[in-house]
């Protein structure tokens, strides 16, 4: 099988007459070029290719971290609005105590978050809290 420029060179030899040569050679001269400029444009696609794929990759592995932190995002937002919710209820119970004349710091153990429960460094911090807030609000 031949390729393109040798069957026109093949026609060259073939055809006789100075006007057909001339014009074969001519466009013989611009397959040259053409077919410089699609190698051109055939390296210029791989590289295009090859920085394509280079992003895909880093967008795979930034759309992976980007999952990891929304999930720890709603793991502490559930948190967040569990703390805030037994805040609420404590500060509810609190202001209901205070209708009493004699209360003390130490009827705070009567509430959810401490009656019968373990008495824990977790526990304790969250009574000192809670008399942290009983003195703001007497």
């Amino acid at each position: 099988k031949l390729g393109t420029k040798q069957w026109y060179q093949r026609r060259v030899a073939i055809t006789a007459g100075g006007t057909t040569e001339e014009t074969l050679n001519s466009t013989l001269d611009k397959l040259g070029t053409t077919e410089e400029t699609l190698n051109s444009t055939l390296d210029k696609l791989g590289t295009t290719e090859e920085t394509l794929n280079s992003t895909l990759a880093e967008l795979q592995k930034t759309e992976k971290v980007l999952e990891t932190e929304i999930a720890q995002h709603n793991g502490t937002a559930e948190e967040l609005e569990t703390c805030s919710d037994r805040l609420f209820d404590t500060r509810s119970q609190l202001k209901a105590a205070r209708k009493f004349e004699n209360i003390s710091r130490w009827d705070v153990l009567y509430t959810e978050p401490f009656y019968n429960r373990v008495f824990t460094d977790e526990l304790y911090v969250q009574l000192t809290s809670s008399w942290t807030m009983l003195r703001e609000l007497c």
